[in-house]
């Protein structure tokens, strides 16, 4: 974590966040888990941290066009069934 005008940077083994945090957003702890340096240099925006280490919210969508009954369904390849955010109005052979 380094501190800038009162801003602090945070690190993660991914890359450092873009988001700055005041000392109010953050809790202190004992441990030292990452130092600064050892978090690369380039950035990442919180959400897609989160997202990169918890693996998101678990939903897929296909967006396919052709019925989804080809091998390229990414719904098809993780065996779960379409849902309406896929290809709403669309005919659909994994319902």
């Amino acid at each position: 974590m380094a501190e800038c005008e009162g801003l602090y940077t945070v690190g993660c083994r991914e890359r450092k966040l873009a988001s700055k945090f005041t000392a109010a957003d953050l809790q202190v702890i004992s441990e030292n888990l990452l130092s600064i340096d050892e978090a690369p240099d380039a950035e990442i925006p919180l959400r897609a941290a989160v997202t990169k280490t918890t693996g998101g919210q678990g939903y897929v969508k296909c967006m396919c066009l052709s019925g989804c009954s080809s091998g390229r369904c990414s719904c098809s390849r993780k065996r779960v069934l379409c849902n309406s955010r896929c290809h709403p109005g669309k005919s659909c052979n994994n319902i």
